[in-house]
């Protein structure tokens, strides 16, 4: 295939959505793998919020509640992080090492939080000066700001992948992720919008199904909730009206509960399914940019069929450089022993094998023989 044709062939919808099918089983169970660790993490910075929750100093319930929140974002960042990498290693058909993903992550993590806040810092003062403007100057300004952003983000949007998978830093991803981007801008924001809608689009139809069979499955209990909720009124206070709902919920505690649990656990790992599935475009289409831009730095030379001149030349030049034949009397090859002149070397072989054809004056050359043949007008 010529390498101008390598983007429209890779990059085409068709080439990607039978990629993504073919890869979604490794996308399914590798989003297994790094779920697990998520609710792992996650249970246990819950159980640190619940544990304090009733404890009697506020500030400490309000220490113990701000690094447990910390402690989930930065968990959920590495994983994040970590699926970039072993996205990439199932495009490439390599082993699934999440565990050895999240150990590159965290060597990375440097540069991996420096451009996400740079990224947050230039999105924050970019968008904070249109909180001061009124009427419609408000509304033009943020149309523009965004209008600015979307067409700039593309250009950037592979700066994870150069920290992570090249060892970049933060500036060197920014420009080496411009570089692989350049003129194809259009064709990038446009898959990154398309793929972004389908699978949220994905994402919530799977959580709408979800959330049905809960409701189906709990009827009971959310009418019972539904009246409860009426009955008990607006004035009443949040967290007293929660509590006497939760205390409501006894005679369908386990069924609730079991239901409830199992609708997160469900609905989380769509939500991260469907996260893994937008990374995979994008390391699809990240691998699809660096080779073409690879042939495109070093284009194959086109192929020439030769003409009959330079066929005739290159068969010339098999006989250019030919050497004399020698024959090597050590050779057994070469001669019997039975041979009377296997013993000879080559010279004194064509002597005494035609004595009449030698030149002694030639310093015993063979001398030319020239055929003469008769005038036929005599």
């Amino acid at each position: 295939m010529p390498y101008v044709n390598v983007l429209k062939e890779n990059l085409s919808v068709k080439a990607l959505s039978a990629k993504c099918l073919k890869l979604s089983p490794y996308t399914a169970f590798a989003s297994l793998k790094l779920w697990a660790l998520f609710v792992l993490f996650n249970s246990f910075a819950a159980l640190m919020f619940l544990s304090f929750q009733k404890s009697a100093g506020t500030q400490l319930f309000l220490c113990v509640s701000s690094a447990a929140a910390v402690f989930c974002v930065a968990v959920n960042y590495i994983l994040a992080c970590s699926a970039v990498k072993v996205m990439y290693d199932g495009v490439n058909g390599a082993r699934q090492d999440v565990l050895g993903a999240i150990v590159v992550a965290l060597k990375r993590i440097i540069a991996l939080s420096a451009s996400a806040l740079l990224i947050g810092a230039a999105t924050y003062f970019l968008f904070s000066p249109g909180a001061y403007l009124r009427g419609n100057f408000k509304d033009w300004y943020f149309l523009l700001i965004s209008a600015v952003y979307v067409c700039f983000f593309p250009y950037i949007i592979f700066h994870p992948w150069k920290i992570i998978l090249e060892d970049k830093t933060v500036f060197e991803s920014f420009r080496a992720s411009c570089h692989l981007v350049k003129t194809h801008w259009l064709k990038c924001a446009l898959l990154f919008l398309i793929s972004g809608v389908v699978t949220v689009f994905l994402v919530f139809a799977a959580i709408a199904v979800l959330t049905a069979f809960t409701l189906w499955f709990n009827w009971e209990a959310f009418s019972f909730l539904k009246r409860l909720n009426l009955s008990l009124g607006a004035d009443m206070p949040s967290n007293i009206k929660t509590a006497v709902m939760l205390a409501g919920l006894g005679p369908f505690g386990l069924r609730t509960a079991v239901s409830l649990t199992a609708f997160a656990c469900f609905a989380s790992y769509a939500v991260l399914f469907g996260f893994n599935m937008f990374l995979l475009i994008l390391t699809l289409s990240y691998k699809a940019l660096k080779a073409y831009n690879l042939m495109a730095e070093n284009p194959p030379e086109p192929e020439r069929k030769k003409t009959v001149e330079e066929e005739q030349d290159d068969l010339a030049a098999l006989f250019k450089d030919a050497k004399e034949i020698t024959i090597n009397p050590g050779d057994d090859d070469a001669f019997e022993e039975t041979s009377a002149f296997g013993h000879l070397d080559r010279r004194e072989a064509l002597r005494r094998f035609n004595k009449e054809d030698e030149d002694t004056a030639n310093y015993g050359r063979i001398k030319p023989i020239i055929h003469e043949y008769p005038d036929p007008e005599d």
